[in-house]
């Protein structure tokens, strides 16, 4: 599985970490996550979990209705909002490490 909302994030926060370019930044953090996988230090649970999250987050972002996200993805409405409390956390802690 690709997880790309979860990957752009990583190498946004990487470049802004490093200043190495977006590219660069993209292509580590691609790497980072395959290795970490392969290591067991991230789980493929963990990993699905955290894109599903961001998925929301990108959808709440473009006003799609709660209701209809949890629809969509097949959540209870209450799953939905517990999904964008931990993306955004999860997002501040991420961003605070990276600056």
């Amino acid at each position: 599985m690709h997880y790309a909302l979860t990957e752009a994030f990583l190498a946004q926060c990487f470049a802004a970490k490093t200043g190495v370019d977006r590219e660069a930044a993209v292509q580590a953090t691609a790497v980072f996550l395959e290795i970490s996988q392969a290591m067991a230090l991230i789980t493929v649970q963990r990993l699905e979990t955290a894109e599903q999250d961001a998925h929301i987050l990108h959808l709440a972002g473009q006003g799609v209705p709660r209701a209809t996200i949890a629809i969509r993805v097949g959540l209870a409405k209450s799953n939905v909002f517990a999904a964008l409390r931990r993306q955004q956390e999860a997002r501040r802690a991420a961003l605070r490490a990276a600056g």
